[in-house]
């Protein structure tokens, strides 16, 4: 046992020289390009991913090919200038130095990713995660492209939006649009219409002819809808089954029985011969408006429950007409 003893305390008393980094390297020369500066430009050339070295002003001292690849230009293109220079407000003034002040100490500007937009050399926006490390005097700035993520994002986003048959806006965003819109329509005192449609007799048309021919007419139906829309700010969607509905912010009721009618004429005038139904087939719709100006109705909601109101007086009184709601 003292044998162990004895071994154990040679180790642990030994005279070891603990590590401590040589950081006298880091600091930059009195002339020419410093140490640390060389070999961190080496380094950061072997890297895959973009990696730009600026001094404390923000000067860039080197581009690795991935970062000059991002912006658009060659590596020897950018040594000299100001990387601020890269980035749209509010960027550029946050970013003006590289050393920051916090409580009266001045400290590097140094943080993990962050998404910002940068200015390439074309004239185009690239959304990046910025990362900016301190190393001595100098910053290493680490850029990761976003655009295929953001790509990926809004297709995303546009497939959970759309209806996957007609493509036009579901009922979830159809009801996140009519709220939106109605808050903006009355901030700004202006009239808002929803109109709902549906295609009249449509089950009798599917049990004659077949689910494949009644998706194919839902689409033609549509595509007639969207073409009608009045404005950019307008809004088709399907809302269930065969039943279809819009909003059309700043429109009276007069300009949406105009909408109206123009699709009621259009679907009727639809040919089906060349689809291999039989010539005379012909689909039809009703539909039902109503109009908020000058506080018809508390909700949006409320319009919309009157809308179907009048859409069920359409059908009841022999389809294929429109009826506003009297409110």
């Amino acid at each position: 046992m003292s044998v162990l003893n004895a071994k154990y305390n040679k180790i642990t008393t030994a005279n070891v020289t603990p590590f401590r980094p040589r950081l006298n390297h880091l600091r930059s020369g009195d002339f020419g390009v410093s140490p640390l500066q060389n070999e961190l430009t080496q380094l950061l050339a072997q890297m895959q991913d973009a990696k730009v070295l600026v001094d404390r002003d923000g000067k860039v001292l080197s581009v690795n090919l991935a970062a000059a690849a991002l912006l658009g230009d060659s590596c020897e293109a950018f040594p000299g200038g100001y990387w601020q220079a890269w980035l749209p407000a509010p960027f550029d003034a946050e970013y003006q130095s590289m050393m920051v002040r916090r409580d009266g100490v001045v400290m590097p500007h140094q943080h993990g990713p962050r998404e910002i937009m940068l200015k390439q050399v074309c004239g185009g926006s690239l959304p990046v995660f910025l990362s900016v490390s301190c190393i001595g005097e100098l910053f290493v700035l680490s850029l990761q492209d976003l655009s295929e993520q953001k790509r990926a994002l809004a297709q995303m986003s546009l497939l959970a939006s759309t209806d996957p048959l007609t493509g036009l806006a579901n009922r979830r965003t159809f009801d996140e649009a009519l709220q939106s819109h109605w808050q903006e329509c009355m901030a700004d005192g202006l009239p808002i219409s929803t109109l709902i449609i549906d295609v009249d007799y449509f089950k009798s048309f599917n049990d004659m002819h077949g689910h494949i021919q009644g998706d194919k007419c839902l689409k033609r139906i549509a595509r007639i809808i969207a073409g009608e829309l009045p404005n950019h700010q307008s809004l088709a969607a399907r809302y269930g089954g065969e039943e279809f509905a819009l909003i059309l912010p700043d429109c009276s009721e007069s300009q949406a029985r105009e909408v109206a009618e123009r699709i009621r004429a259009r679907v009727r005038a639809l040919e089906f011969g060349l689809y291999g139904l039989p010539v005379e087939t012909m689909v039809s719709v009703s539909q039902g408006i109503a109009t908020e100006q000058g506080d018809n109705f508390p909700t949006p909601v409320a319009m919309l429950c009157c809308a179907d109101t009048a859409l069920y007086r359409s059908k009841k009184e022999g389809r294929d007409r429109i009826t506003s709601c009297p409110c």
